[in-house]
């Protein structure tokens, strides 16, 4: 169980940047695009509605999302707003002299990722240092007990 919760992270969706996805970047012009947070309900109704599949066949508009997320979003230009932290990750794509966008399937794994840390573990991940630190304490027959509570407390 460890090795699989320790492998699934930022880093397994984009091995040459691993904090891409947690981190500011630049976008094309030099501006500083800061990273979406999941935490908050309103980009987690967003990562959901991208996800479904109707959505990939013709791609969508902003307008399309502002009507299906009218409750949390105010305006198309917050859902821009959203939509360009993800394209400077190329999460997203925009077609050419168009009004569509489309997720990336690095999108759609970030995406999936988010979802799944924040819905259904309540600390996001076991960590790869986590699982060493148990592996280490097990190798001790006295520490086993230790290790028993150090698992217990990364799964609440």
């Amino acid at each position: 169980m460890l090795n699989c919760c320790a492998d699934v992270d930022g880093t397994s969706i984009c091995e040459l940047e691993p904090d891409i996805f947690s981190r500011p970047v630049l976008d094309d012009s030099g501006r500083n695009i800061t990273a979406s947070d999941f935490r908050k309900p309103r980009q987690q109704a967003l990562a959901e509605e991208l996800l479904k599949p109707k959505y990939q066949a013709h791609g969508f508009r902003t307008a399309d999302l502002l009507q299906n997320l009218s409750g949390r979003f105010r305006n198309s230009a917050q859902i821009r707003y959203e939509m360009n932290k993800m394209k400077a990750r190329d999460g997203n794509s925009k077609s050419y002299h168009k009004s569509f966008y489309r997720v990336t399937e690095i999108g759609w794994k970030w995406l999936r990722l988010e979802i799944c840390s924040t819905q259904y573990f309540k600390n996001p991940m076991i960590s790869m240092r986590m699982k060493n630190q148990a592996l280490k304490i097990a190798e001790q027959p006295s520490q086993i007990e230790k290790a028993h509570e150090l698992i217990q407390e990364g799964l609440s």
